[in-house]
């Protein structure tokens, strides 16, 4: 008995460390929800900023272009699958928004925390 549970450990051995591999390959559930409320705030705050009357048709595009990376971001999460160029993306459009885009300094005080937010998220997966 105790010999094949022996044998037995010895073949789980080389398995461990690959099913260790897949695990930490994804992020867990909680880190993934914490990266959809951030993208939901982050849309929210967008939204909000792309609200003003005098807003022209490339500032429009960069709003357009900001939410759509966030919400591409979001269904994959939603699908609990994860890319860090997705979040790259959305954080190059939201930062292109806050340099080019004519915002009230709420919305730009806003958009900068989103987008510190992001940005640890990002260094933390």
């Amino acid at each position: 008995m105790r010999k094949n549970f022996l044998l037995f450990t010895l073949l789980l051995l080389p398995i461990a460390p690959a099913t260790q591999l897949l695990a930490d390959d994804h992020p867990p559930l909680a880190v993934l929800e914490e990266g959809r409320a951030l993208v939901s705030r982050t849309i929210s705050d967008l939204s909000r900023a792309s609200r003003l009357d005098n807003v022209s048709g490339k500032e429009r595009e960069r709003f357009h272009n900001a939410m759509n990376s966030l919400s591409k971001m979001d269904r994959r999460v939603s699908r609990n699958h994860y890319e860090k160029d997705d979040l790259d993306d959305a954080i190059k459009d939201t930062q292109n928004v806050v340099d080019h885009n004519t915002l009230r300094p709420e919305d730009r005080d806003a958009l900068a925390a989103d987008l510190g937010a992001l940005r640890d998220y990002r260094r933390r997966q």
